[in-house]
């Protein structure tokens, strides 16, 4: 997950999979979750396995569950 990130439209494939808004103890996040086709060099990643095995935040697994619908 990226929280902010400049990224060239031309060259990179993006599709919006969803909003949501997910509420903490003194603010309300509002988020829009986007796909990125992209190769990055020298990353490594999870599949959609290994994420639901690991410790995320509500947010998290609100944009998890956007991404598996989309799936």
């Amino acid at each position: 997950f990226i929280q902010e990130e400049n990224f060239d439209s031309e060259d990179t494939n993006i599709t919006q999979l969803g909003e949501f808004v997910h509420h903490y103890t003194h603010f309300r996040l509002d988020a829009k979750v986007l796909l990125i086709n992209k190769k990055i060099d020298n990353q490594s990643y999870f599949s959609l396995e290994q994420i639901d095995t690991l410790a995320l935040s509500g947010a998290d697994r609100k944009a998890l569950e956007l991404l598996k619908a989309y799936t």
